[in-house]
């Protein structure tokens, strides 16, 4: 059943009257009429009563099926503006994975408000994961954008917008024999155990640990490894060791003494990645808004 031939038969009800309705859709009478008579055999009932020659009347059947004609429609249109609004970008699903130790949450949540404010249709469902498993779910598909540490350029495949860069510092316990100083030397740590992130969890901050300590003249002695950062700076002071991580955590641990490195000037970098071939318009609208929040300095 065609939809236009219905809309023909809705605006009839409406006027009933076959000469006007007819002009109003440059038709013939006569075409508007079969359009008419087609209906009824679809429907194998009259759908006007024609007793009157001037003036048609709506039968119940015909009645009826202004009812469900109008909700047809309704339904017709509201499919449209959903196509519509996908095709924008103003709908649909985005999978975003994070490293809350490489993100500053607040200018994602930032982007969480607008997003919900403008667009909400479109849902955000968020997972806190490792950086390389991050990055991994990016490359195959199963994250639309990853917000990590990572060193830009790695894969020709992935778009990687840096967003910001952070220095390492050395945590060390309150009652550490190093505690008074303004900065250290990393040299100076190496016969103190460590408490480290895995490099399952964070190669990439694992790397520049280890690529640090070599170049200041030793290995690390580990004491133990952990997956998370929190962890183990929750876990420092009880067990007499230091640690190397991202100067910002500062903010959460003032208990802690966290030390500048004279001979480490090495940056991580927090990034944003998403993959180029991702077709997804609702990616690019997150995308655009996660820029402008970053723009306005939220």
């Amino acid at each position: 059943m065609e939809i236009q031939r219905l809309k023909y038969f809705l605006r009839l009800s409406e006027t009933l009257h076959f000469s006007q309705t007819a002009a109003e859709f440059n038709m013939a009478q006569s075409v508007l009429s079969n359009h008419i008579k087609i209906l009824e055999r679809e429907f194998n009932c009259k759908l006007f009563d024609r007793s009157n020659r001037w003036k048609v009347s709506l039968t119940p059947a015909g009645e009826e099926l202004v009812e469900q004609t109008k909700n047809l429609l309704r339904t017709e249109r509201s499919a449209l503006e959903k196509v519509k609004a996908a095709s924008r970008g103003e709908t649909g699903i985005l999978n975003i994975g994070f490293n809350p130790s490489a993100l500053n949450l607040a200018q994602l949540l930032h982007t969480f408000h607008e997003i919900s404010c403008n667009y909400p249709a479109i849902h955000l469902h968020l997972k806190e994961l490792p950086s390389e498993t991050i990055y991994e779910l990016v490359q195959n598909d199963q994250l639309d954008v990853g917000f990590l540490r990572i060193y830009p350029g790695r894969d020709g495949e992935l778009a990687c917008h840096q967003i910001a860069a952070e220095s390492l510092a050395a945590v060390l316990p309150p009652k550490h024999p190093l505690h008074n100083r303004k900065s250290i030397r990393l040299a100076e740590l190496k016969n103190d155990y460590f408490l480290l992130v895995g490099r399952k969890e964070s190669r990439t901050l694992r790397d520049v640990i280890d690529a640090a300590c070599q170049k200041a003249g030793f290995v690390a002695k580990v004491r133990t490894e952990l997956a998370s950062l929190m962890t183990i700076l929750r876990l420092l002071d009880d067990l007499n060791a230091v640690s190397i991580v991202p100067a910002a955590f500062q903010k959460r641990f003032p208990e802690l003494v966290f030390l500048p490195l004279e001979d480490c000037d090495v940056t991580l970098p927090e990034a944003v990645i998403w993959k180029k071939s991702n077709p997804s318009a609702v990616l690019k609208t997150f995308l655009r808004t996660f820029r402008n929040v970053s723009a306005s300095g939220q």
